[in-house]
């Protein structure tokens, strides 16, 4: 089990600490803005215009980077590219039909696919992989900022950082 702070703040781009069971620094994960341009429109709109997501080791090496693609095309459903050390290249969709029942796809290189969910009036986020078996289940204790993050893996198919990555990507666009 891995375990998260979220800032108050949405738009925060501070370094946040991931911590293992034995309350040992496991990595970082921060939100990040390509230019000021970005960081400008993302302030109007919300803080959920351009999200962008660094995930750190505990030596401080970058091990995972969650890039917004902006265009035309994605104004209406998002679209994210990440490349990772221990994940590999992957694409990120948002699937999203209602705004009560959020969907977001993970298809990696190789073709596999997972699918980030939250169902309406439920704290609970599930990640579910290809044969719809559970990979990790994200739960938070409490409605309001600041939240703790908890982050249970069933299976070794998604690293700890890349999977707080994705929730807090998920989190933001929510």
């Amino acid at each position: 089990m891995f375990t998260y702070k979220t800032p108050a703040y949405r738009g925060s781009t501070k370094k946040i600490e991931i911590h293992n069971e034995q309350n040992e620094l496991v990595g970082y994960i921060e939100r990040f803005y390509s230019n000021f341009f970005q960081k400008s429109l993302d302030f109007i709109f919300n803080s959920t215009f351009a999200i962008n997501v660094h995930s750190y080791d505990a030596n401080n090496s970058m091990v995972n980077k969650i890039k917004e693609e902006i265009s035309i095309n994605t104004l209406i459903k998002s679209r994210w590219t990440g490349t990772s050390n221990n994940f590999g290249n992957y694409i990120v969709e948002d699937k999203t039909k209602f705004k009560t029942n959020p969907r977001i796809e993970v298809t990696r290189s190789n073709g596999e696919k997972l699918l980030i969910k939250k169902d309406f009036a439920d704290r609970r986020v599930i990640i579910t992989g290809s044969s719809g078996e559970e990979v990790a289940l994200i739960t938070s204790n409490r409605l309001i900022p600041p939240r703790e993050i908890s982050i249970k893996l069933f299976s070794n198919e998604i690293p700890a950082l890349e999977t707080a990555a994705l929730h807090l990507l998920f989190d933001i666009r929510d």
